[in-house]
């Protein structure tokens, strides 16, 4: 009974253990320290977007991601401070551009993804 009881401890602890590592890390990537950015198409004409930025290190990233809908998460990659999106009428961004715009990326933030369009209120 002994070695029963020290193994479902055991089992327990490293349950608690690996649930804490997770919880840790979901708490970490939502929005401490830059953010997934999603886009949102509302003037659909975006086929493609460009962002060219600073990662959450600090670091120069950029990348183009297709845009098949109206709402496109971009997993993967965190953003903070400024960020230019540039947005193509065809896939893998080629062609001329449709527009661009800069956008702040706070280094905080209360979800996984900070929400960005191409619609410019003004």
């Amino acid at each position: 009974m002994k070695l029963k009881s020290r193994m479902a401890k055991t089992a327990g602890a490293l349950a608690l253990a690996v649930a804490g590592v997770a919880g840790a890390a979901g708490t970490a990537a939502a929005g401490s320290n830059g953010q997934q950015i999603e886009f949102f198409d509302k003037n659909h004409i975006a086929e493609s977007v460009w962002l060219y930025g600073t990662n959450q290190n600090g670091q120069i990233a950029a990348g183009c991601w297709d845009t098949p809908g109206y709402d496109t998460p971009i997993p993967g990659w965190w953003w903070k401070g400024k960020v230019t999106l540039v947005s193509y009428g065809s896939k893998g961004c080629k062609g001329p551009a449709t527009w661009s715009r800069n956008v702040d990326i706070p280094a905080q933030w209360s979800s996984d993804y900070y929400g960005v369009s191409d619609h410019i209120k003004g």
